[in-house]
């Protein structure tokens, strides 16, 4: 197992926290654009808050 070494598993890691902040940034504005669309469809059918 010479490909497993402490570089190789650093950057590995550094690798596997990129990809979890940039689901996590894709999940944050996926959520926001759903969230205004459903506001817009809510205030379509019911009328604006008071």
């Amino acid at each position: 197992m010479s490909w497993l070494t402490n570089e190789m598993m650093l950057y590995g890691g550094l690798g596997m926290v990129a990809c979890a902040f940039l689901a996590a940034v894709a999940y944050f504005c996926i959520s926001r654009i759903k969230a205004v669309r459903l506001g817009a469809q809510l205030d379509a059918e019911y009328g604006e808050k008071q």
